[in-house]
C-alpha cells in the first residue's frame, strides 16, 4: 500500500480522536480544527516512517504536545476561549460522545464538568479525557503521552479529585 493511500485509512481511522481530545484539551472548536490540521500534517510528513501499530499513540503524543503549546501560547497571550463560542455547542461539535457523557445525563452537569476540566493542568486533562472520553487503558496513555504507568494513575487520581472538589463547590454555591 502507498504512502498516501496509508494516509488516508489512517487518517479515517483517527480523525474523530484526534479532534475530539484537542477539542476537550483547548475547549475551542476553531483550535481543535486548527490542531488536528497541525497533527496530520505532521503525519503526512512522518508517514515513510510511522509504524501503523503504533500510530495511534504516535497521534495522541502529538496532539497533546501541541495542545499543550497552544494552551500555553493562548494563556501568554492572555485570551480565555469559550467552548460554545465558536461555532455550536459541546454536543453539536464532537463525534458521538462515549464514556464520560454516558455518566452524567444532566446536559448542565455535563457542560460544568467541562467548564471544570479547562481549570485543571493540561496533563491532568489529557490523562482524564483519554480515560474517562476515550476509553483508553493506562498502559496505551502512558505509551501515547510518554508517561510513567505510575504518572498516569496519579495525574488520573488527581485531576479526578479536583474535578470532583470542584462540582462539589458548584453544588454547594447553588
Amino acid at each position: 500500500m502507498n504512502e498516501s493511500m496509508r494516509f488516508r485509512q489512517m487518517y479515517r481511522q483517527y480523525a474523530d480522536l484526534v479532534f475530539s481530545h484537542a477539542f476537550y484539551c483547548l475547549g475551542s472548536r476553531h483550535d481543535a480544527e486548527d490542531a488536528a490540521q497541525e497533527v496530520f500534517l505532521r503525519m503526512w510528513k512522518q508517514m515513510p516512517q510511522l509504524d501503523a501499530d503504533r500510530a495511534k499513540a504516535w497521534l495522541l503524543t502529538v496532539t497533546h504536545r501541541l495542545c499543550i503549546d497552544m494552551f500555553r501560547k493562548r494563556r501568554f497571550q492572555g485570551s480565555n476561549s469559550d467552548p460554545d463560542s465558536d461555532t455550536g455547542t459541546l454536543d453539536s461539535a464532537l463525534p458521538d460522545p462515549v464514556n464520560l457523557e454516558q455518566h452524567i445525563a444532566d446536559r448542565d452537569t455535563l457542560h460544568q464538568v467541562y467548564a471544570q476540566l479547562e481549570r485543571l493542568s493540561p496533563d491532568q486533562r489529557s490523562v482524564v479525557l483519554l480515560r474517562c472520553r476515550e476509553g483508553l487503558s493506562y498502559a496505551e496513555i502512558s505509551d501515547a503521552l510518554s508517561l510513567s504507568p505510575d504518572n498516569v494513575k496519579v495525574l488520573l487520581h488527581r485531576g479526578r479529585r479536583a474535578l470532583r472538589q470542584a462540582m462539589q463547590e458548584e453544588v454547594s454555591h447553588d
